[in-house]
């Protein structure tokens, strides 16, 4: 699984997780730079704290690569449908609850300290 961030993680999990499974999807932002994972791990933008929560993904594309029409419909209710220069996961369900940071470490097994709070970078729950 990879990082992944949010500006409010408390709501914007639910929210993607409960239009996912109204909508059959929904579009979340990640990085410019974003590579596909299955699983999103995510982490409130400045809080090392731990992870909020693991999104499902079954792709990720460009934000120019997702017809406009696709990407207004499969957004939450009340969240702009005004397409960032980004990537975009495309998220159909997930879990929402926090992981302490203690149980999160970096793909090769190494603790995942404060500077390694990145989205993209690998990491694993145990």
């Amino acid at each position: 699984m990879r990082i992944a961030k949010s500006d409010d993680p408390n709501n914007q999990i639910e929210e993607a997780i409960a239009s996912a499974g109204k909508k059959g999807y929904v579009w979340w932002r990640t990085a410019a730079n974003a590579v596909f994972s299955s699983e999103l791990l995510i982490f409130g933008v400045g809080d090392s704290s731990g992870a909020w929560g693991i999104l499902y993904s079954d792709e990720v594309r460009d934000a120019k690569d997702i017809p406009k029409e696709d990407f207004e419909e499969h957004r939450p209710d009340g969240w702009t449908t005004e397409k960032m220069p980004s990537r975009y996961a495309k998220i159909t369900g997930g879990q929402f609850q926090f992981i302490p940071r203690k149980s999160i470490f970096r793909a090769n097994g190494d603790p995942l300290e404060p500077n390694a709070l990145r989205t993209n970078v690998m990491v694993k729950v145990e």
